[in-house]
């Protein structure tokens, strides 16, 4: 096996990537020139794991607006990029649009969108510098199913926090960024410009911080997330990487049946999983279960975490299992380092008896119904053999209760 490049870029967490509806962006397309609406006259977004893309919607051209318009509209929330047509896609929801707490973002977008409105990219960068960024920026990522979608919610619960979980534009920047970098200055112009549109004060006027978490592959930005607002605050949350296993497999079992698509496309999904070439050869392709590839996802977050820690991005790391032991603690260390003073720990903990992810498809009622059967899941033993035997071949990441450093 060659030696793994701890440099690289691109993790997973929904799969089967071959789901991902995006392109490849910063190619010859047409250039939009007009802030104009699109009448939506269909969704066709399937399954609600996939990265958002304008092909969600069918949709007909209505009329032109003022792009300006859109500043202080609490309705319009930014969607995605179309960067092969160079536009930004806004969604326009209800009057009493709240999209702050819900368990993901996109996809209570997706839901409640009643029609679309399509900006030119110049026009968005240009508008964007006249949007403040919040006094306290944070961002959370994680190696998914590890409580990150509960922690959102508990940062939620703060009156002067505005808490976004999972806004997917960072998912496609992941997909369209390049291992030798050489899309990394336009990458940074959209993350710059993405981030001053999503944390816009017409959101939540009385916000003075802003928490962003992103899905498991977006740490592949969070070096460039850093050299655009480096004064952010910088969390990651990881648990065991078995239990992480056997989550994914009671969560994500609807998927496993398309994971053979991963192999006739590994050049691309190596953005994402970029550990899974490196350990091709010694997977068992006839596991349905995907035990291995969901080892390897859980891995890629870990390696690029250690890598993202060694140039000083990260504040802190927190473990779920340290998390729920002793909540209260965790969450008063938390506060400090946000430099966060109203919240009450206690109010503010009684989020953890709840499902954070409740009406979506990974709520604890849809997973039972949907998930991986007991019956089908492999013995503990054998789980934990295999996810060593994969483990057993990175020269860091020894064990699966690896304790990163920076953890509180």
């Amino acid at each position: 096996m060659r030696s793994l490049n701890r440099d690289r870029y691109g993790t997973i967490e929904h799969l089967p990537l071959s789901l991902i509806k995006i392109s490849i962006f910063f190619l010859a397309g047409a250039m939009t020139t007009t802030t104009r609406i699109l009448d939506i006259t269909g969704k066709t977004r399937s399954p609600a794991n996939t990265v958002v893309s304008l092909t969600d919607f069918e949709y007909t051209p209505g009329d032109a607006i003022a792009a300006a318009s859109l500043l202080d509209n609490h309705r319009v929330t930014l969607y995605c990029l179309d960067l092969v047509n160079q536009q930004a896609i806004f969604t326009e929801g209800p009057a009493d649009l709240d999209l702050t707490g819900a368990p993901f973002y996109y996809l209570a977008q997706y839901q409640q969108a009643q029609r679309l409105i399509a900006m030119p990219l110049a026009e968005f960068g240009q508008l964007a510098w006249q949007l403040p960024l919040p006094k306290h920026l944070m961002f959370l990522y994680s190696v998914g199913r590890c409580g990150s979608t509960l922690l959102s919610q508990v940062f939620h619960q703060v009156d002067t926090c505005l808490s976004l979980s999972e806004p997917d534009v960072f998912s496609q920047l992941v997909a369209a960024r390049n291992p030798n970098g050489s899309r990394d200055p336009d990458i940074l112009a959209l993350i710059q410009s993405s981030l001053r549109w999503l944390c816009r004060p017409a959101l939540k006027p009385e916000a003075t911080h802003c928490l962003i978490k992103l899905r498991s592959f977006g740490i592949e930005l969070a070096d460039l997330i850093h050299r655009v607002v480096p004064q952010s605050q910088t969390f990651f949350l990881y648990r065991h990487g078995a239990d992480y296993v056997k989550s994914a497999l009671r969560a994500f079992g609807f998927l496993n049946a398309l994971l053979p698509s991963l192999w006739d496309n590994l050049a691309f999904y190596q953005r994402f999983v970029p550990l899974l070439p490196l350990y091709a050869s010694q997977l068992d392709n006839s596991d349905h279960l995907a035990v291995d590839v969901y080892t390897i996802a859980w891995l890629s977050v870990m390696d690029r975490y250690l890598f993202c820690h060694r140039q000083g991005i990260f504040t802190a790391a927190i473990r779920y299992e340290d998390l729920i032991a002793d909540t209260p603690s965790m969450m008063e260390r938390l506060w400090e380092l946000c430099d966060i003073t109203s919240a009450d720990v206690q109010q503010t903990c009684q989020v953890f008896a709840q499902d954070s992810q409740r009406g979506t498809n990974l709520a604890r009622s849809v997973v039972q119904q949907s998930g991986q059967s007991p019956q089908d899941t492999p013995p503990e033993a054998i789980l934990l053999q295999r996810v060593q035997q994969i483990l057993d071949q990175h020269p860091e990441i020894k064990t699966a209760d690896f304790r990163v450093p920076g953890t509180v």
